[in-house]
């Protein structure tokens, strides 16, 4: 297994470079890395997606860290890397690790890891360790001694949320198809918007414990979700990865730009906030020219620095150089987040931001 900075974090391909030793020797090293980088009380929040076996190996990865007297926080559902992250952020945890998958293969099984600030933990940051011989305890007796305690990410979650989207009151009627492509993703947006008066269609309604051959990247399902949101009298549709790191976003046959998916969140949440939204983003992602905003001030990175000089900055979005949207000075992509700003925008806002308007008027009308 190998470390992948686009993935932030090791994965390889099942049976091939993920193997059970594979994931034992990185968990260990990973788990020596917080026990040495954590303090008195702390514990590590670990979590899995709707990957095959993730949710296996989440609980192995917890009797690992038990062993070397680490204790664990477990979800105790699957959750996007990003509803974890929250979730140890507000549990002031030593870390997060989420065992997910690649966004464009669904044989690559990978571990992400993130640190007490929400940042990724790079390989360079620790050490390998020499084999430990020591046995296991199993799970049911981590469960017993309380060494590992189940928690729902999304009670924490969709507080947070909820606070976010406390102004939500949508002006417009739209219907609105949302797609997870069987991901984590689904339960989340469907439990937390249907809190609000929001008419919504949930395609790909079932959780699998394999995505097989499924093509994972959001991009090529967009023409089955503009299929999906004719069916259901729809005029925005919207298509998450598995792993909830990407979205492609529709509204009628317009597929938003990264360019117009920003403007649209920062519009969103300086609505919400009441003042402009600080963005920064990865010079090697071609962005274009950005149209002066009252509401938004936009910060270069240098290439190849961008998660070095992430965690240092406060910032409402940032960009990467794979177009990925990330939230409020955290280091994950949220493509999750990105969906409730984006709904909040076509439901909430767009009568007052012309060209979208126009567009949402043209489909009502068809």
């Amino acid at each position: 297994m190998n470390y992948d900075t686009d993935f932030l974090g090791f994965k390889g391909k099942v049976s091939f470079e993920f193997t059970y030793d594979a994931f034992k020797s990185v968990a260990s090293d990973i788990c020596t890395y917080f026990k040495k980088n954590s303090s008195s009380g702390q514990k590590l929040v670990i979590g899995y997606d709707t990957r095959m076996m993730a949710k296996e190996y989440a609980q192995e990865f917890s009797r690992i860290a038990s062993g070397l007297g680490l204790k664990v926080f477990l979800g105790n559902r699957c959750a996007p890397s990003s509803v974890m992250v929250k979730n140890a952020l507000h549990k002031k945890s030593m870390g997060t690790v989420v065992i997910t998958g690649d966004m464009h293969d669904a044989a690559i099984l990978g571990i992400r890891l993130f640190d007490d600030k929400g940042s990724p933990v790079r390989p360079s940051q620790f050490t390998s360790q020499p084999s430990n011989k020591k046995k296991l305890p199993k799970f049911k007796d981590c469960l017993k001694t309380g060494a590992v305690e189940m928690f729902d990410p999304c009670i924490i979650y969709e507080y947070l949320v909820s606070q976010m989207l406390s102004s939500f009151s949508p002006t417009n009627s739209e219907n609105m198809v949302f797609s997870p492509l069987h991901g984590s993703g689904m339960w989340y947006f469907d439990h937390i918007l249907r809190n609000f008066p929001v008419a919504g269609y949930t395609t790909h309604s079932e959780i699998l414990a394999d995505l097989g051959g499924l093509e994972l990247d959001p991009s090529f399902h967009t023409e089955q979700l503009y299929q999906d949101m004719l069916a259901t009298n729809s005029s925005i549709g919207i298509v998450l990865s598995p792993d909830c790191s990407t979205l492609n976003c529709l509204y009628g046959k317009h597929r938003l730009t990264t360019k117009e998916s920003l403007q649209c969140m920062s519009k969103t949440l300086s609505h919400i906030k009441g003042s402009s939204t600080r963005v920064v983003v990865d010079k090697e992602f071609p962005l274009g020219d950005m149209p002066t905003e009252s509401e938004m001030s936009i910060e270069w990175l240098e290439n190849g620095k961008f998660h070095d000089e992430l965690k240092f900055l406060d910032f409402d979005i940032a960009i990467d150089h794979l177009g990925r949207f990330y939230f409020h000075s955290q280091g994950c992509p949220d493509a999750l987040t990105a969906s409730y700003l984006l709904t909040y925008f076509a439901l909430v806002l767009s009568e007052s931001n012309g060209a979208i308007s126009e567009e949402l008027k043209r489909i009502k009308k068809l």
